[in-house]
């Protein structure tokens, strides 16, 4: 259903795929850095699952900083008074190979009422671009979609409800079902990817902040609830974001939900830059933006040895929703759209596309 404009990613995986970088240097001049791929040699399969984008729909009431346009608009992928997709948008999320996609977005995940993003248009004026709207996008583009809970407002069976309204048959038996149906899809959606809470462990920006236990506990109780309704379903667990000592959240958070958890999830950010001020200059903030793919590999190990030990060795896998140089910044430009930012992203993948 697409009618009448994300992020595209386009990568070269350095170093993956016979890419040489040849820095020279004469005895008082520097010379330009070249880069060179040789796209005709394939060196293995790429894994479908890192090319994801996080689709904007959270609540004013939700989040302080959320712009109109995220509930309405989804941040410009739906027409809200067509009633469907921008095709440029969904002609640019399938050239890029989009795979995922997560909903409702990050830090407005916190306190989202999703049952405000359901029912009739005209019961929820300020939220025309909901969860059907959503999944109707995915399907347009043909990605899979990841639905963030929020992890600091409701209880398990609202989750238990969204999983009725996503998966249950409308047999005249389940009222959330009906509700689907009435949203204009009679067959279930068969959604089964979830992530309990994002970042969990900052708080909701309004003063509340749970501890690893009472996050262990919750996870616990949703997931429960939630498989009740569909055994299907893939939660996810918070267990880092950034790259803080894994003892003081991830270990406690695994140590009790470990022979349980579906997946676990993590945040990646490098270098991490807020500052207006120009210092240090865009080069050498760039390098080290660019030096962090080691850094990131190594607590990825970590986190792997982590993992292994606190869930008997299971194959738990490790799932990075969020990743980007977070340039947080405006002077002396955006650093987040230039190139060199790109570049941190693409060494991001690289070590994301590692087995």
């Amino acid at each position: 259903m697409v009618c009448e404009r994300c992020l595209s990613l386009s990568v070269f995986t350095l170093g993956a795929v016979a890419s040489v970088l040849c820095l020279a240097k004469a005895a008082a001049q520097e010379k330009a850095a070249t880069i060179t791929v040789n796209v005709g040699q394939v060196v293995g399969k790429v894994n479908p699952w890192v090319f994801g984008n996080n689709m904007l729909g959270y609540q004013k009431t939700a989040w302080q900083h959320a712009r109109p346009d995220y509930a309405d608009r989804g941040a410009g992928i739906w027409d809200p008074d067509k009633r469907c997709s921008v095709p440029e948008m969904v002609a640019l999320a399938k050239n890029s190979g989009l795979s995922v996609a997560r909903w409702p977005g990050g830090c407005g995940a916190h306190l989202f009422d999703w049952k405000k993003t359901v029912g009739p248009l005209d019961k929820r004026p300020e939220q025309r671009f909901g969860l059907p709207e959503f999944l109707q996008n995915c399907a347009d583009i043909g990605t899979v979609p990841l639905i963030t809970l929020a992890d600091y407002f409701g209880a398990a069976q609202d989750a238990a409800d969204m999983v009725e309204y996503l998966n249950a048959p409308n047999d005249g038996k389940r009222p959330w079902a009906a509700l689907r149906a009435s949203d204009g899809h009679l067959e279930p959606w068969d959604v089964v990817w979830f992530e309990y809470g994002n970042e969990t462990e900052h708080g909701d920006h309004h003063g509340k902040k749970m501890t690893a236990r009472e996050y262990a506990e919750s996870y616990l109780a949703y997931q429960r609830a939630m498989k009740a309704v569909d055994s299907r379903v893939k939660l996810g667990a918070v267990i880092a974001t950034g790259f803080p000592a894994l003892k003081d959240w991830a270990r406690p958070v695994l140590a009790a939900i470990g022979k349980d958890v579906d997946f676990v999830i993590h945040h990646s950010y490098k270098p991490g830059y807020s500052s207006n001020d120009g210092k240090p200059d865009a080069k050498t903030l760039l390098a080290l933006g660019l030096a962090g793919a080691d850094q990131i590999q190594d607590y990825y190990d970590e986190m792997n040895a982590l993992v292994r030990e606190t869930t008997g060795g299971r194959d738990v896998r490790i799932a990075v929703t969020e990743f980007n140089g977070h340039f947080v910044q405006e002077k002396p430009a955006p650093y987040r759209h230039c190139l060199g930012n790109a570049l941190i992203v693409a060494e991001m993948l690289r070590v994301f596309l590692r087995p």
